[in-house]
C-alpha cells in the first residue's frame, strides 16, 4: 500500500516516511510533492502497530463482564484514543493498519472485522498494579479527596503519575516570548507592574492549581486569553501585565497528553491506553471553567495533582518542575501557565483597558413546563 507522511499526526511515523520516502502524489490524501511510502518497497514500518493492536480484543473473546457499550470498531478505537492519523477516511485507516500489521492480520483477523475492547479495563488485579487510579474511577478519586481523605489518599499511584508527568514535560527556554496576567481594576488608573504579580500568600484564594494561602502565578500566552480568563465584563477596567521569563523552565504540559506516542521504546501500550483516560481527565479538570455556584471543594482534585507535581524532585533533590501548562477553557486558542515560583517571572509593564463590548452565545440544555 502507498501512503504519505501527511496521512499521519504521529511524529515518529512521519519522520520515518520523510527520511525513507520518495517524492510523489499520495493516493490516500491527494497531497502533491510529498514523501510517499510504499509497503511493497520498504519494510521499515511493518510490524510497528503490532504492540498497539495487541491491546485490543475482539468482542467475541472479551470477558462476560465487559460492557457492550464500551466496544467499538478497531478504527474507531485508534482514531478516538490515539493521535496517530490525520483526517483520512476510516477505510484508508483500516487498510493502512492491515498493510503494516500482516502478522496480526494472519493470526487474529477478527480484530479488524468485529467490535473490540480492552479486557484489562475491567480486570481489578491488573488495574491495581498498572492504573494511576488503581481500580477506581476519576469520580471515586474526587469523592474521596473532597469528603473522605484529603491529604493522604491512596487512590493515586504516585510512581505512575510521576512517570507520565515526565513523559509530557517540556522545556520553556528564555526567549522573546512574553506572558500575560490580567486584573480587574477599580478605575482607569489600573495597576502598576509592581502590583501585577502573584497575590501575597495572605490574599491567595483557591484556584485550579493552588489552595487558600498558597500563592502561584497564573499566566496566559496572549492578551486575549487573559481577558477571557478573568471574565471581564462590559465597562470593566482591566490591567494586563506583560511578563518576562527570567530562567529556563520545565513544565508539565497537560495539553500534550494525547500526543504520548505508543511507539516509544518499552512503552506498555495497554497501561498507556488505560491511563490516557485519567490523564485527559486531569487536563479537562484543569481547564474546566468554574461557575458562580461551584464550591471551593471542586478545586481540590486539581490542587492535589498540582501539589504532587510540585513535590517531584530530581536526583539531586531540586524540584523537577516549575509549573503546569494547560488548555484555556475560556478561550480555545489560548493556554495557561500555573507557575510554582512567581520569582521566575518579572512584570515589565502594564496597560489598562476599558472593555467596550462582549458577545454572548448560548446553548439550550433543558426546559421546564408549568
Amino acid at each position: 500500500m502507498v501512503f504519505c507522511s501527511n496521512c499521519f499526526h504521529n511524529l515518529e511515523i512521519k519522520s520515518i516516511i520523510d527520511e525513507r520516502g520518495l517524492l510523489g502524489i499520495c493516493p490516500v490524501c491527494g497531497t502533491k510533492d510529498v514523501k510517499i511510502y510504499d509497503t511493497e518497497q520498504d519494510s521499515t514500518l511493518l510490524g510497528m502497530f503490532d504492540n498497539l493492536l495487541s491491546v485490543y480484543t475482539a468482542e467475541d473473546d472479551l470477558p462476560s463482564n465487559y460492557p457492550h457499550s464500551e466496544c467499538r470498531t478497531l478504527v474507531e478505537a485508534i482514531k478516538n484514543e490515539w493521535d496517530i492519523f490525520s483526517d483520512i477516511s476510516d477505510e484508508d485507516i483500516l487498510n493502512i493498519l492491515k498493510s503494516l500489521s500482516p502478522t496480526i492480520l494472519e493470526d487474529y483477523p477478527i480484530v479488524f472485522e468485529k467490535l473490540v475492547g480492552i479486557p484489562e479495563k475491567y480486570d481489578k488485579d491488573y488495574l491495581l498494579k498498572n492504573s494511576i487510579l488503581h481500580a477506581e474511577k476519576w469520580d471515586d478519586f474526587v469523592e474521596s479527596i473532597k469528603h473522605k481523605n484529603r491529604f493522604h489518599t491512596d487512590l493515586i499511584d504516585k510512581k505512575l503519575l510521576r512517570k507520565y508527568c515526565i513523559d509530557i514535560s517540556k522545556k520553556i527556554p528564555i526567549s522573546k516570548q512574553r506572558f500575560y496576567r490580567g486584573r480587574v481594576a477599580k478605575n482607569e488608573d489600573g495597576f502598576p507592574p509592581s502590583e501585577m504579580g502573584a497575590p501575597p500568600k495572605e490574599y491567595a484564594s483557591n484556584g485550579r492549581a493552588n489552595s487558600d494561602g498558597i500563592s502561584r502565578l497564573y499566566l496566559t500566552n496572549d492578551r486575549e486569553t487573559t481577558l477571557h480568563e478573568i471574565r471581564a465584563a462590559e465597562y470593566d477596567y482591566v490591567s494586563i501585565g506583560t511578563f518576562k521569563q527570567l530562567k529556563e523552565l520545565t513544565v508539565v504540559d497537560l495539553k500534550q497528553i494525547h500526543k504520548i506516542s505508543p511507539f516509544g521504546v518499552d512503552v506498555d501500550c495497554t497501561a498507556l491506553a488505560i491511563n490516557r483516560e485519567h490523564l485527559l481527565k486531569i487536563n479537562q479538570e484543569m481547564s474546566r471553567p468554574m461557575r458562580r455556584g461551584d464550591s471551593p471543594l471542586d478545586y481540590l482534585p486539581t490542587q492535589y495533582i498540582c501539589d504532587f507535581i510540585m513535590s517531584i524532585k530530581n536526583e539531586d533533590g531540586t524540584p523537577m518542575f516549575d509549573g503546569i501548562e494547560y488548555q484555556s477553557a475560556m478561550h480555545s486558542r489560548g493556554s495557561n501557565l500555573a507557575i510554582f515560583n512567581p520569582e521566575n517571572f518579572k512584570c515589565t509593564y502594564s496597560r489598562t483597558y476599558e472593555v467596550k463590548k462582549l458577545h454572548y452565545t448560548k446553548e439550550l440544555i433543558g426546559r421546564h413546563k408549568s
